[in-house]
């Protein structure tokens, strides 16, 4: 059995949309090259579903082989006599996420991104304090943002994902100041095909995980105990200086629905341990729209400026960074003696409350002219405690609310 994917020459047509080349994985009785074969790769695909509890995304599946007949296939209508087969353990190899959509046609397209994993020096107050509201903000904001013997300051040493132009990564692509700590804005239509290079250029291992899309599990980017090995295990963990190709899809699933705006946000994140990486900064956001929305080049159509805002305590005592950011207050040993013992105030001084990473009135460059239509996405994470509001003074706001 191998885990290679091949191309079948046909056509899929999906929510509408059509691609000329459909993927499909190998399994134990080997490669789908007549239609009667591909039909029954679909059949056993629907019975290893059942069987393992997983789930198609795409619930009818027109497929055209070589000789021109049209297959309709209905994944959902598997007979519940199937519920009982006792399959052998590697068909789950079938791969159930089966439709890797290539070469599609009518708009869709791969879209393809190379990111890469990088530690930096942040400071959350851009520099100074002089953006505070009042004297009142100033008072309160020293507690977390002003560096003394035994606190650590403004300053941290994080990891995010940067964008590059090319899988050189020479040449990082420009983004706007308001960005800050979130990664790359990453765009996709329904259909369309997402390929990212990744590369690992910190210190310690990282991954890339994105929710709300379609993949196979050699593409997924998160370590649990599956009962994977391999090549299928590859993008688990991705040690320094190593890279990745993860192939993504969007699916009407991911896609926005009747009632949601043109385009919905999802996150991608580091899954190594989720609370450890996300508190470093390893974090992004990636929309899914309707077909039509965006230009070749992945810009929005629709829209003539988009903002992201990822709102989150960041908990600087969760990143796996805090030793060496503990060695930043003026008395690193009052400080490490401090992390060990629990202490209240240390650990509250370390909770960075933030849009974007800018705390206390620092976020920059929100703008937009009179008449530009422009689209905020609206991102939380975090635990219990991040459960925050945002509040725009002056501005009206069409509220479209998707709970993605």
């Amino acid at each position: 059995m191998t885990d290679e994917l091949e191309d079948h020459e046909g056509t899929v047509s999906i929510g509408g949309r059509t691609t000329n080349s459909l993927r499909f994985a190998d399994d134990i009785d080997g490669l789908a090259e007549q239609e009667r074969e591909l039909v029954s790769l679909i059949d056993r695909l629907g019975k290893t579903s059942i069987a393992y509890r997983t789930e198609i995304s795409a619930k009818k599946t027109r497929l055209m082989s070589k000789s021109n007949k049209n297959i309709t296939v209905d994944i959902q209508n598997i007979s519940s006599a199937m519920r009982g087969l006792n399959l052998p353990r590697t068909a789950l190899s079938v791969a159930v996420f089966i439709f890797l959509l290539t070469n599609v046609a009518e708009g869709a397209i791969t879209r393809k991104h190379f990111i890469a994993s990088e530690e930096i020096d942040w400071q959350y107050t851009n520099g100074d304090m002089s953006n505070l509201l009042d004297l009142n903000d100033q008072s309160s904001a020293e507690a977390f943002l002003r560096t003394s013997r035994d606190r650590i300051g403004a300053t941290y040493k994080k990891a995010i994902y940067e964008e590059y132009t090319d899988n050189t990564f020479t040449q990082k692509k420009k983004k706007p100041p308001s960005r800050g700590l979130v990664g790359p804005l990453l765009r996709a239509e329904i259909g369309d095909t997402v390929e990212i290079t990744y590369f690992n250029n910190a210190s310690r291992e990282y991954s890339l995980h994105p929710h709300g899309l379609f993949y196979l599990k050699q593409h997924e980017g998160a370590i649990y105990l599956d009962g994977t090995s391999g090549r299928r295990k590859y993008d688990d963990i991705v040690f320094p200086g190593e890279t990745v190709k993860l192939i993504w899809n969007v699916t009407e699933s991911d896609a926005p629905g009747p009632d949601d705006p043109n385009c919905i946000p999802w996150v991608y994140h580091s899954h190594l341990n989720t609370v450890r990486d996300t508190s470093a900064g390893m974090m992004g956001v990636m929309i899914t729209c309707r077909p039509g929305t965006l230009d070749s080049n992945g810009k929005r159509k629709d829209v003539e400026v988009e903002y992201p805002l990822l709102v989150k305590i960041w908990d600087e005592n969760l990143s796996w960074y805090i030793d060496e950011n503990a060695g930043r207050c003026l008395s690193p040993s009052a400080c490490q003696k401090l992390k060990e013992d629990e202490d209240e105030g240390f650990i509250e001084s370390n909770y960075m409350a933030a849009i974007n990473g800018f705390m206390f009135g620092h976020l920059p460059d929100l703008s937009a002219c009179v008449g530009r239509k422009v689209a905020f996405y609206l991102v939380g994470m975090g635990n219990e405690f991040d459960i925050h509001s945002l509040h725009f003074h002056g501005q009206n706001l069409h509220y479209q609310h998707t709970d993605r």
